[in-house]
């Protein structure tokens, strides 16, 4: 941890991101088959076939659409429709994830 500007120093990581990611065809075969088929990024239009992104940015991008503001979380409460979406369907969600 970078204590004097607050932010985690993610290179420590990597010698054992590197040796997970190594042994991933041995210890879990149906993931690494899946990454190698592209499964690691999904597109969201037909149109441009270049234009994937991460999972992860996939759900900011859709789903938590609803919840951003201008200012941040405030007043995130006043829409209705988003705090239902939001909300509500938070545990399917989370099986997809």
């Amino acid at each position: 941890m970078n204590y004097t500007t607050d932010k985690l120093n993610y290179a420590r990581f990597l010698p054992h991101y590197y040796a997970t990611m190594s042994c991933l065809p041995i210890d879990h075969p149906e993931v690494h088959q899946q990454f190698m088929h592209g499964g690691f990024s999904v597109q969201l239009g037909s149109q441009n076939p270049y234009g994937r992104i991460p999972v992860d940015q996939t759900i900011e991008e859709t789903v938590n659409r609803d919840t951003q503001t201008a200012g941040g979380t405030k007043g995130f409460s006043l829409k209705q429709a988003a705090v239902e979406m939001y909300y509500l369907t938070s545990g399917y969600r989370s099986n997809y994830l």
